[in-house]
């Protein structure tokens, strides 16, 4: 794994599902599921200024600040977690000191059939 920092973006709710805000600059700001993330600073600027001045529709969740760019898509982020589990599954069997056992057959193997069982339980003595 990389210790690059992954991005971060700023988090924004609606009281809304959907709601479209103007900035002063004539660009729209869309909140889509409720939420909006963006990384840009005239729009964390805007939008950090309308929540201190109490927005009725935007507001920040405590501790939800920030988030990382894996947010974003949870698809990738789950793919990426898939990966490093196949990758340690891989790591862990190519382990030469890893013991599994032995797989070679312990006492009688050969198949039965019915005539064979019958002359093993010939002489056993079963209850009905």
């Amino acid at each position: 794994m990389s210790d690059t920092k992954t991005k971060q973006y700023h988090q924004y709710f609606s009281t809304r599902p959907t709601i479209n805000i103007t900035m002063p600059s004539s660009k729209k700001i869309r909140f889509v599921g409720g939420v909006y993330m963006t990384d840009k600073e005239d729009e964390i600027t805007f939008l950090d200024n309308e929540v201190k001045l109490g927005h009725a529709m935007i507001y920040v969740k405590s501790g939800q600040e920030t988030v990382d760019a894996d947010a974003l898509d949870p698809l990738a982020a789950i793919k990426k977690k898939a990966i490093e589990e196949y990758l340690e599954q891989q790591k862990r069997a190519a382990d030469p000191n890893r013991d599994m056992g032995s797989t070679a057959p312990a006492g009688n193997t050969q198949i039965q059939t019915s005539k064979s069982i019958a002359s093993i339980t010939v002489g056993s003595k079963t209850t009905k």
